[in-house]
């Protein structure tokens, strides 16, 4: 199946993201899907995806555009900035490892920065490009 690759990706995102020990302290563990419904803050979720088919002749492959949602209680949105730069940093040139597909590319396209819930809440979003196709043999 090609949409498996959505769920491999994500797999390998978090992983990268879990595997920096200051910054999986720093977001209390937190990478999900869907937070739970009383998970601490700062916390990262997966937000929007859209997927395209990017075959090419008998080349099957998939354009990910995907979103990762930084969460804080924090003032302001310094705390939400400071995180999304750890992830950048991790994520920029990293081996993802997907089990069923192979990364050809990912890039950061864009941040933004918002309050949600009256202001109580900094929400930060990054925004992501990723080319996958099928892994030989699979």
């Amino acid at each position: 199946m090609m949409l498996d690759a959505e769920l491999s990706l994500r797999s390998a995102v978090r992983a990268v993201i879990l595997s920096d020990a200051a910054l999986a302290a720093r977001l209390s563990r937190g990478v999900y899907d869907e937070a739970p419904r009383h998970a601490v803050l700062p916390y990262v979720s997966f937000g929007e995806v859209a997927l395209r088919d990017w075959s090419a002749g008998s080349d099957r492959g998939l354009e990910h555009d995907f979103t990762l949602d930084i969460w804080s209680a924090a003032p302001g949105a310094r705390e939400t900035i400071e995180i999304a730069d750890l992830i950048l940093s991790r994520l920029a040139g990293a081996s993802l490892q997907l089990q069923t597909h192979a990364l050809i590319d990912l890039r950061f396209a864009a941040f933004e920065a918002t309050r949600q819930a009256g202001g109580r809440v900094a929400r930060g979003r990054l925004r992501f490009r990723a080319i996958t196709e099928p892994k030989q043999g699979a």
